[in-house]
This record gives C-alpha cells, structure tokens and sequence, in this order.
C-alpha cells in the first residue's frame, strides 16, 4: 500500500495530529479497511502523501508500534497485526461520519521547545581558533597532501592514534593494522565485505538500530541477544549460530550497562572455541566515565587476534568531524589488503593531518578533560532537579555513570504511549527504550535523557514540565 487516506470523528482536531493518526489507523483496523497482514505506507510516504511532517508520522507510527496494532520488520516496513477489535458501538460519536485528516499547521502542532531525543553533544567550547589554525597550517605548508594517500589513511596519524589509544585504552596493536574511514558506519561496512564468508551476526538487543540496518543492509543475518545486568548474555550468544558479535561493552547503548572483566575473559574464550569467531568492539563513549577507574578496552584483553576495535571522533570532538577508525587482527588486515587495498581513502589528508597535530600536541585531551568536566555537571544537574522537585517513588535513574545519556524509569501508572503524549503536549520530545529493541520491549516505560546540550536553566524548565505532565 503506497498511501493511506485517513479519516477523523469530527471534534477531534483538538488533538495532536500524530494522535489522529494513531485514531484513524485504529478506525481503519477495526471498520476492515486495513486486514491483518497488509503492509502500511513508510513513514516518508505518508508524510508526503498527507503533507505532514515525518516527526508526526513518526509519532504515530511509534504509539501503533508499543500498543500492538502493527509492527515493524527491519528492510521490510510495517505490518497490521491481528488486533481482534470490536466493531465501533451504534451510537459512537461520529459514527458512519467521516472526513479527510487535515493539513497540518502551525496552529495544530504542538511546539517542540526541548528534544531530549537527540544524541548532541556541546560545541560550545570547541577550540575553534586552535583547530583553524592547525588546518592553516597544514593546508599552507603542505601542497603533498593533494596528491593520493593509501587507502587505509596516512601513517602519521595512525601512529599517532596508535600511541594515545595504547595509553588511555590499553589497545595493542602495530599502525598498519589501523584503518581511518569516514564514520563507524563506513568502517562496519568495510568489516562486512572483509567477512564475507561470516553470515550470522550477533547483535545486543537493545541496539543502536543502525548498525543493524547497516548489517541486514550489508547481507548479513542478525541474531538478536538480549542485554542482561553484565551486557550481553553469554548462554544466549553460545547457542546461537553466531560467528561474528558486535558489542558495545564500555557503555552499552542504549542501556549504559558496562561489561565486567568477568564477563569480557568470558566472551574472549567463546571467540577462541572456534577460528571464525570474532568480535567487534564499539567502544563507544568510553571517554566520558564520571568516576572510578576505567575498565580496560576488550581489545587490550585479547591475545588471540579475535577482536575488531571500532572508534569515532564524532562524540569526542564534533559531529562533522565524520573521522573514525578500525584495528583489525592480522589475519583481517591481510585479506583487507589482498581484495580491498585499491579503495581511495575517505577521509581528506588535510583533515588527517590536521587530527594529528590537534591530538599530538595535547589539544585533543585539554578538550576531551573540558567536555567531561562540563558533562558532568549537566549531569549532576539533571539529576539534582529531579531529586528536588520530583516524587522518587515515581521514578528511577539508570546507566548515569557513563556516557552521554542515561535512562529514566517512570512509575506512575502511565503506559508509554500515554507519557509520551503528554510530553509532547508540553513541547518535549522524548525516545523510548522500547524503540532500541529489535525484537520483544522492556516491561515498564523507559526513556533516554540525552542531557548534554542543556544548560542548567533550561534543565530546570525541563524538569519542571515533566513533573506537571507526568504528576510527579
């Protein structure tokens, strides 16, 4: 079905439109009009064809999703599901009435004042004068860089990576073993082509959904295995096909759930039971811990070449600084060369060598300690206004140790759905920890608090609409 003419009961307009559209899709469940089985419109085809945004498709979409009406199957869209309702009662209002769902405009919409959803981080204090000058520098002195560099990126800066990851992550490897690319999402399609022979992928459930759409993009099957108190549970993962896992160990996104060693020496043997096992390690925002030491890096761990260590720049310094990198073992980094050595870099030289000058002369870590100082007090603020204004029996934090987000427990009685809308109502915009699943949802509604972009004004405002939309 490419597009979907929808219908409201007259009076509803005072509501949200991506409410009316969660009603309407409801109406056309229950009169037969949508059959179990038959795929809905995307999210972009909709939008166009109502001409709505595709932030409220979304949030329509999203409420069908968590109270069972559809569902969603990744490369393939959604579904109607077989929801058994009850035909509508003779005298419903509106009955046997319908018109076309109205255009949106500014005066139906709520206005969004704060997104908690997103994943920004603070530019704020970015060292621009520093960075420009850097790539002045490099840009004047150094006319070599317009011609080609290798594939796998200039050695200055893969040695210069090697050195700081070895001190601050434990990471051991050689330089030629280290791969720049623009962005983890380039870099985990690269990994696919080099595992080609590798067809089952074991993925954390919950996940950041886009690696696993860039893996399902990329031909490979995912293995779902649920997150536990100790990050992926190991009895799941071993009786599964899987050869290949991909984890986030540090600070599992999007739970915030670190591995203990116990655990990482527990996946290493898993990945030496058979030579086609590997693991890739994302070792996302494991710059931002807020107290006690640091566990090393799963790589730092390995002696058996059975781990693939996945960075990025993006958080750490800015997101249009689109510079990651990958460290495979021998093994891989030889079947990179033999079948993939003629592929042009992705990353400037310029930008290279500019990195490696702002990590080589200590800018890189003045700015790394600046940003998690001032993460940290956002943090402690967050937290400090919910424990003033707000009722703690109604709520709980989880996973604020670590990382640039955390996730917040509601006890009210409301569903989902329910809290969802009544943010929304108030301006906020919020993700569910429901949304992050590839398969099955937490029992109780669990949000992400993405808090680094709010000064403590704006944090306190924030704070202050929730307890009123939420009666906390």
């Amino acid at each position: 079905m490419q597009n979907l003419t929808l219908t409201l009961h007259p009076g509803s307009s005072r509501e949200p439109l991506y409410v009316q559209i969660y009603q309407a899709v409801i109406e056309e469940i229950r009169n037969g009009h949508l059959r179990a089985g038959e795929k809905l419109p995307s999210k972009k085809q909709l939008c166009t064809h109502l001409g709505l945004s595709q932030t409220t498709v979304e949030n329509a979409y999203e409420m069908l999703l968590t109270e069972g009406y559809i569902s969603s199957i990744p490369r393939s869209g959604y579904y109607v599901l077989d929801a058994a309702l009850p035909p509508p009662a003779p005298d419903a209002p509106g009955a046997g009435k319908e018109q076309p769902i109205q255009k949106e405009d500014a005066s139906q919409v709520p206005d969004i004042r704060y997104s908690l959803a997103s994943s920004t981080v603070d530019i704020s204090g970015f060292p621009f004068t520093t960075w420009a000058k850097i790539s002045k520098e490099v840009t004047y002195n150094s006319p070599e860089l317009l011609s080609p560099g290798p594939s796998e990126g200039d050695l200055i800066l893969r040695d210069t990576l090697n050195r700081y990851l070895r001190e601050f992550r434990g990471v051991h490897t050689d330089s030629s073993c280290i791969i720049i690319g623009a962005g983890t999402e380039y870099l985990l399609g690269l990994l696919s082509r080099i595992l080609s022979d590798h067809h089952t992928f074991a993925i954390e459930n919950p996940c950041y959904m886009r690696v696993c759409h860039n893996l399902t993009d990329n031909g490979k099957e995912i293995a779902p295995v649920q997150v536990n108190a100790d990050g992926i549970c190991l009895e799941e993962l071993a009786a599964s096909k899987a050869d290949v896992v991909y984890i986030t160990p540090s600070h599992q996104y999007p739970t915030g759930v670190t591995m203990p060693i116990g655990a990482r020496l527990k996946l290493l043997e898993w990945a030496k039971a058979c030579g086609r096992r590997y693991i890739i390690e994302d070792d996302y925002d494991s710059e931002y811990r807020f107290s006690g030491k640091p566990i090393p890096s799963l790589q730092s761990l390995d002696t058996s070449g059975k781990v693939i260590y996945l960075g990025t720049f993006s958080r750490s310094i800015a997101p249009s600084i689109r510079i990651a990198y990958m460290i495979l073992p021998p093994d891989l980094m030889s079947v990179y060369r033999t079948h993939f050595d003629y592929c042009a870099p992705t990353v400037s030289r310029f930008e290279q060598h500019t990195l490696e000058r702002f990590i080589s002369n200590g800018h890189y870590t003045r700015n790394l300690n600046r940003t998690r100082t001032l993460y940290k007090r956002r943090r402690d603020g967050f937290l400090q206004l919910m424990k003033k204004h707000w009722n703690h029996k109604k709520y709980a934090i989880y996973g604020d140790n670590l990382g640039l987000h955390f996730l917040l427990l509601i006890k009210n009685g409301m569903s989902e759905s329910e809290l969802k809308k009544k943010s929304a109502d108030c301006g906020l915009i919020l993700k569910a920890l429901s949304e992050y699943y590839i398969e099955g949802a937490p029992e109780y509604p669990v949000f992400l608090i993405n808090y680094t972009g709010f000064h403590y004004e704006q944090a306190e405002e924030i704070i202050r609409l929730l307890k009123d939309a939420w009666a906390l």
